[in-house]
């Protein structure tokens, strides 16, 4: 309970709970336009509490599964930041108390989430809503859909917290591929036609995908449904969608769904050290080495001569690199492959996979003074106080060009188009990591949304042209390209006001 208060009572946590509730007003569209938020068989459904309560629990699972992780998984840093971890260590509290309280705060913070989009959800049923307004409606779908989810975020954000080696920002990483994989599981694609989905499916559906896709099935008998503009004209009448039956057999289908997150916390109860940092000193007398300590060991030789020349002209640039020695090997590669490979592969492959780096890469470097305690010490340098937006943005700048300077040169040589798509991206992405670091203190919410926003880039593969923030596909329209400058513009602006800001807070 303290764990759990504590994140309620964070200013972070009222904006969550605002912004979730914006992303329910933008969600569901004006019915009076024609517009929608649940389609049946090519039919809106009518904007009842049960169909709207149903269609924004549905929508809700997949930013709560995704950006959920990135809010809910820095319990064990913050103790170990605020040195509540020493404390800790020194008290009787066994392990599993600990754990269980860490994994409360995790679910009550996505609980606060999911309850401030719900409610804005209820607002906009009495906004634009087509019957009565149902509280009950929605807090018993809500709690159907969604409470598998909380569980398996929240226990996945402790498990990746509590692994060794893992922690930070390769865990983030990381659970972006496990999402990206697992996210549509429940609906087991192998399945034949007309199958029932099996016991394995029912248990990894934590979004509810496929426990959603057979209810819809079942009780309107077609599998023909949208959430979200369908993008085709209306030409079939309303339709009164009556929403999920309680039945025994579907509360126990989705109670399924808590059997993963039960395996999760045993299993980090046992790659829980209790902040032991001999526990994680690497063996001696031959034992094996991880693939990141072998890799930074390449890299320390190969990055001396450019590092040394890096130092002189920023040594907060090259910290970047210093702190992370796998870096370096990504460079050298992002540089030689930029100048080998055909160009087509260098637009649609290497530059991808330069901005999934960046996402990682650029992340701490508005917030690793603060993280390490060495604010102050910083601020005591001449003009670093007043100017350490701008500093950041120098440093995050020169880092993305590193990265992705050469191929981003060789596009606007040979496809002009795409390479100022390409390098109004790169900028973007530094101004908008310093942004967002300063505003919120912490990595995670940089790394989230700019690996989301490169998942929608990818999926849409140059068929919405306004996606295409890297040139990536050459779609990039000039109005466009024009729009991503002007964002990084207003991040750059932001990094100056919330900086000013923080300094306003702390005197």
């Amino acid at each position: 309970m303290a764990d759990a208060r504590t994140r309620l009572r964070r200013p972070s946590t009222g904006i969550l709970v605002l912004a979730s509730a914006l992303g329910a007003w933008l969600a569901i569209p004006d019915p009076s336009k024609g517009a929608g938020l649940l389609w049946i068989g090519g039919a809106r459904a009518l904007y009842t509490s049960p169909a709207l309560a149903f269609a924004t629990a549905a929508f809700f699972a997949f930013p709560l599964s995704f950006f959920g992780f990135y809010l809910a998984s820095n319990a064990l840093q913050h103790d170990l930041r605020t040195r509540m971890a020493a404390v800790v260590v020194a008290t009787p509290i066994r392990n599993a108390e600990y754990l269980l309280g860490k994994l409360a705060g995790n679910a009550g913070l996505l609980i606060a989430a999911t309850f401030g989009f719900m409610m804005a959800a209820m607002a906009m049923q009495a906004v634009r809503g087509e019957g009565p307004l149902q509280p009950l409606t929605f807090l018993a779908q809500y709690a159907l859909i969604l409470s598998p989810c909380v569980a398996w975020v929240a226990a996945m954000a402790l498990v990746v917290e509590c692994a060794p080696g893992i922690s930070g920002r390769l865990g983030d990483a990381l659970y972006f591929f496990v999402w990206s994989f697992t996210v549509a599981l429940g609906v087991e694609p192998w399945r034949k036609a007309g199958a029932q989905i099996s016991w394995f499916g029912r248990c990894i559906d934590y979004t509810g995908l496929g426990f959603i896709f057979g209810e819809v099935q079942r009780i309107t008998g077609t599998s023909e449904f949208a959430i979200g503009d369908s993008g085709n004209p209306v030409t079939k009448p309303p339709i009164t969608f009556p929403g999920l039956d309680f039945t025994p057999e579907a509360m126990a289908t989705r109670a399924m769904g808590f059997l993963v997150p039960a395996l999760l916390f045993p299993l980090a109860l046992a790659l829980f050290r209790r902040f032991d940092p001999a526990s994680t000193k690497s063996p001696r007398g031959g034992g094996r080495r991880s693939l990141s300590a072998i890799l930074a060991a390449l890299a320390r030789p190969l990055g001396r001569p450019p590092l040394a020349v890096l130092d002189r002209l920023s040594p907060d640039a090259a910290l970047t690199f210093r702190a992370r020695p796998p870096l370096v090997l990504l460079a050298a590669a992002s540089a030689v492959l930029g100048l080998t490979l055909p160009i087509e592969s260098v637009r649609e492959n290497l530059l991808p996979a330069v901005f999934a780096v960046l996402s990682a890469a650029l992340a701490d470097v508005a917030t690793r003074e603060r993280q390490a305690g060495f604010a102050t010490i910083v601020f005591a340098a001449p003009r670093r106080r007043d100017g350490f937006a701008a500093w950041k943005l120098a440093t995050a700048a020169l880092v993305a060009l590193l990265f992705a300077g050469v191929p981003t040169a060789r596009l606007l040589i040979t496809d002009p188009k795409a390479g100022v798509s390409a390098l109004v991206g790169v900028l973007f992405l530094a101004a908008t990591a310093v942004a967002l670091g300063i505003a919120t203190g912490t990595p995670k919410t940089f790394m989230g949304l700019s690996l989301a926003l490169w998942y929608l880039a990818m999926n849409a593969k140059g068929h919405t042209p306004a996606l295409d923030y890297g040139g990536w596909w050459a779609m990039a329209t000039p109005l466009v390209q024009a729009g991503w400058a002007a964002a990084t513009v207003l991040a750059t602006v932001a990094s100056f006001a919330a900086h000013r800001a923080r300094l306003a807070r702390e005197g």
